[in-house]
């Protein structure tokens, strides 16, 4: 059994990439969506059992750093966005029934302001229903705006190479449980759009990919 095929019965891909998804054009709009709105500090929070057995989340800010906005489904602005990520899915030929996306995330990690870098994590959440199933990154910015700030997965995962999905406008799909970071930026500022597609929960103890 190969890496690509599954005990599930459904075919399964780990990764697909795709050249210039969005233009130029599309990406200036995107980065001027994000300039316009009022961007959060990106950062992640962990969940811890209390001494009297209440949940709190505490901000760990050694993980993430950068500015991001969220829009959802209904912003007509962004409407294009949803809808040529979501056509890609289907043309990256995951396997899966995915639910239409709610919405999307736009990075900007800027030397010159807060900085910005994500440890490796994956952004599978088990506990969450409908769960992420499949991820993809876009760059908005030429590979020259920046230095720094790559998006790199684990050696073993058997990744693209960076150059296919580097360039202004390219994307890359993977499993939402792909173990992936964004090593520090180092100078300039580098734009990115994220989409986590949801679906019926598959993870479970007979899977490889149980995390």
């Amino acid at each position: 059994m190969t890496s690509n095929e599954r005990n599930h019965g459904v075919f399964f891909k780990r990764f697909h990439t795709v050249k210039n998804l969005f233009s130029s054009q599309e990406c200036d709009r995107i980065v001027e969506y994000f300039d316009k709105s009022v961007s959060t500090r990106a950062s992640v929070v962990n969940f811890e059992e209390s001494k009297d057995n209440k949940i709190i989340g505490m901000v760990a800010e050694d993980i993430r750093d950068g500015r991001i906005v969220f829009c959802d489904h209904k912003n007509q602005y962004m409407n294009f966005a949803f809808q040529k990520l979501y056509y890609a899915s289907i043309w990256a030929n995951f396997g899966w029934s995915l639910f239409p996306l709610r919405y999307l995330q736009i990075a900007k990690y800027d030397v010159n302001d807060s900085g910005g870098f994500y440890k490796r994590h994956r952004d599978i959440i088990i506990d969450l229903k409908p769960q992420r199933i499949l991820s993809c990154v876009v760059q908005l910015s030429s590979k020259n705006d920046y230095t720094g700030c790559d998006l790199v997965f684990d050696a073993e995962s058997n990744a693209p190479l960076q150059e296919e999905y580097c360039d202004r406008g390219d994307a890359i799909f993977f499993t939402s449980t792909e173990p992936h970071e964004v090593t520090p930026i180092l100078t300039g500022k580098r734009y990115s759009l994220t989409a986590w597609f949801e679906g019926p929960t598959i993870w479970n103890d007979e899977s490889e990919y149980n995390v």
